[in-house]
């Protein structure tokens, strides 16, 4: 299946050397927008508003994706903008989709899918801005903020089915009567087994994939310190997680072709936000 990669290197929002909100919730600082763990969101006190990053340079980006923001199903309005300037007056923008639900759990809530949108034609900003101007049903928040400097396209053979499952945990607090309350609470985590096949030499068919490529993938990743994001489905539903170290297996087969076998699992939504 053909899909579409972004090593952590190709991603210049985490060298932003600032972070802002339109109104900062001080329990999710705007800066979380750019840490490693999409688990500690970003977030806003209200419904509509944006979240700012400013690189130390204009930078060149091909794509940008949001992941885990818990938008409403079909919210019109959603950009993502770009400017020479922080005040946004007269800005490069483009449409972000918000689909349908990952899935639907009783629990809680939907879980909507995060968010990937390759430019019509790259951009070069120091500013950039995911901005939400119509309301939202909850207050905003968005568990990371990533802006592309180059798309990889790779094919991946997919081994099976998709397995799912859940974080879970509790959530303890004390009544104002100081009595203890466990609430149990989870959210979901998949991952895909996969097999890429590329070369070092040029063998087999055109395109021809670029083993070293991968493996500079791996190593940028750390194999799983770091997450990356895998679009396996192109647009239509980017996943943001690491590869499972025990999984991978780099196998060199006659011919000069190189076969790597890996799991990869997508990072944990978390427990439900508060």
């Amino acid at each position: 299946m053909g899909a579409l990669w972004f090593s952590p290197l190709d991603d210049a929002a985490k060298d932003a050397i600032a972070v802002t909100s339109s109104a900062e919730d001080p329990q999710y600082l705007a800066a979380n927008a750019i840490l490693e763990d999409p688990q500690r969101p970003a977030g806003l006190t209200t419904t509509t508003g944006w979240v700012k990053l400013q690189l130390g340079a204009p930078t060149e980006i091909v794509a940008a994706a949001f992941v885990y923001p818990n938008l409403d199903e079909d919210l019109a309005g959603v950009v993502i903008q770009g400017d020479s300037a922080d005040d946004f007056s007269s800005p490069w923008e483009q449409a972000i989709p918000i689909g349908p639900p990952l899935q639907r759990v009783p629990f809680y809530t939907n879980w909507v899918k995060s968010q990937l949108v390759i430019f019509d034609t790259p951009q070069t900003f120091a500013w950039w801005r995911w901005y939400v101007p119509n309301a939202n049903s909850l207050p905003i928040r968005l568990g990371r903020f990533l802006l592309f400097t180059t798309q990889r396209d790779v094919d991946l053979f997919l081994e099976g089915d998709m397995p799912e499952g859940y974080k879970v945990g509790n959530v303890r607090s004390v009544t104002e009567m100081e009595k203890a309350v466990v609430t149990p609470v989870a959210g979901p985590q998949r991952r895909l087994d996969l097999t890429w096949i590329g070369s070092d030499i040029g063998a087999g068919s055109a395109p021809v994939q670029d083993a070293a490529e991968f493996r500079q993938l791996i190593a940028d990743a750390g194999v799983d310190a770091i997450p990356w994001m895998l679009a396996p489905f192109f647009t239509a539903d980017p996943w943001f997680g690491r590869i499972k170290p025990e999984s991978l297996n780099i196998t060199h087969m006659r011919g000069g072709a190189v076969r790597v076998t890996f799991t990869y699992e997508e990072e944990s939504r978390g427990l439900p936000y508060p």
